[in-house]
């Protein structure tokens, strides 16, 4: 059985994120106030989608120049500072795999999401 809200027979709906977030943008009541606490944790992936670069020419300048200047903001407000760091690191049974597994060429995919679903095994 496959959820009718993610799935028209188990062919997974795709579309931009950006469509999803309009809709539920209007079903959200987003606080006024930060909240008092004494702890951030920050998803480091986020962060770096969220930056935009300046003059940055290599990832470490654009680290050194853009990341390290909001953690560093993060850590003079708060006692704890700890940013959650999985780059491009997926369940081989996430929607995101099964994506990257229908934009691969052809000769690339040896792995099918049925391998991973029925055997359990990793990409």
């Amino acid at each position: 059985m496959y959820p009718a809200a993610l799935s028209d027979g188990g062919n997974i709906y795709s579309c931009q994120k950006s469509q999803l977030v309009s809709i539920l943008e209007t079903y959200a009541n987003f606080p006024t106030d930060e909240p008092k606490t004494d702890i951030i944790i920050t998803d480091g992936s986020a962060l770096v989608n969220s930056l935009t670069p300046r003059k940055a020419k290599t990832f470490n300048q654009f680290v050194v120049e853009n990341v390290f200047p909001v953690i560093t903001s993060c850590a003079s407000k708060y006692k704890r500072t700890d940013v959650v760091s999985n780059f491009d690191v997926y369940l081989p049974c996430s929607l995101k795999a099964e994506t990257r597994l229908r934009v691969r060429e052809p000769e690339e995919e040896s792995l099918k999401m049925g391998k991973c679903l029925t055997t359990g095994e990793a990409f």
